[in-house]
């Protein structure tokens, strides 16, 4: 009896009713001698040696073998491992060589990445790889203006026509003189090409105020009236005529006017105070008087001061 088959027997008062397992027999032992093994206990022998075979030899070999495990971020690029295509990641490698090897990933709208990786026999190696998108292309074509500026939150613009920015969202602000600025979003593409049309509306023209009162000028007074002319007046000439005096060539030269001369200073009087003692009787002569005649002269006297 092999092992795992099973009796079947009602009287068994402890196990389940009817059912009452067997105990192991090894099949070369309970073999009587002599017999030949059945055919059910060859293939079980062989299935359970294969199996068991087969667990060693993929256990030995996975603890012997050089593998690498590729992954990117985005995941999906295309890897080469020594310029030979292997598949797109993320992704393990077996049955690699040690040594050196050149591992590239590449990936629609981002930008190529290489990396050098050294292999140990009977290890697995880890390479990650982070490829950066490449910048997009916006296309702008504004219907209005000619000149005009765009401006994002970090940048701005005067009149561009193409610009080369990061993939994703953007939003710009669009201005331009007599125009309505107008605000616009976007998406660009990596490694793409995307055109934005923007048509800007004309600004209405700022109301004037009103005008202030004219206030009438003041009246003018009229021109003082002019006396008419007289025609029996007679006319002035406006421009007399030029008269030449003839020259007497007898007539003497007139000397020329002596320079006068400038005064001479006068003479300063200075008072003299009177003397402390009376001066002396002065006796002025006197001259004779003129006698007319028929008159007799009369004596003349003349006071002495004392």
């Amino acid at each position: 009896m092999l092992q795992g088959e099973w009796t079947f027997d009602e009287s068994n008062p402890g196990g389940s009713p009817g059912v009452q397992p067997c105990k192991e027999v090894d099949p070369t032992i309970a073999a009587p001698p002599g017999s030949k093994p059945s055919a059910s206990a060859l293939l079980l022998s062989t299935l359970v040696l294969g199996a068991a075979v087969w667990l060693w030899w993929t256990t030995g070999l996975a603890e012997r073998q050089t593998a690498l495990e590729v992954r990117t971020v985005p995941q999906g690029a295309e890897i080469t491992l020594d310029g030979k295509a292997v598949g797109r990641s993320d992704l393990t490698l077996k049955d690699l060589d040690p040594g050196r090897v050149e591992v590239v990933a590449r990936l629609t709208g981002h930008r190529e990445v290489r990396r050098e990786v050294r292999l140990e026999e009977g290890k697995t190696g880890l390479v990650a790889l982070t490829l950066s998108p490449l910048p997009g292309t916006l296309v702008l074509k504004v219907q209005g203006p000619e000149e005009f500026l765009l401006a994002s939150a970090e940048e701005s613009w005067e009149t561009p026509r193409e610009l080369h920015l990061e993939p994703g969202e953007h939003r710009f602000l669009v201005r331009a003189a007599g125009f309505r600025e107008k605000s616009v979003r976007t998406r660009v593409q990596a490694g793409g090409r995307t055109t934005l049309a923007i048509a800007l509306e004309k600004a209405p023209l700022p109301s004037l105020p009103p005008a202030p009162p004219l206030t009438p000028p003041a009246p003018r007074m009229p021109p003082e009236p002019s006396l008419p002319a007289n025609p029996s007046w007679p006319r002035v000439p406006t421009e007399l005529p030029q008269v030449r005096l003839p020259v007497n060539p007898t007539r003497p030269a007139v000397p020329p006017r002596p320079t006068p001369r400038a005064p001479a200073p006068r003479a300063v009087l200075t008072p003299v105070p009177p003397p402390s003692t009376p001066p002396a009787a002065v006796l002025t002569p006197v001259p004779p008087p003129r006698t007319v005649p028929g008159t007799v002269p009369q004596p003349l006297l003349t006071p002495v001061n004392r």
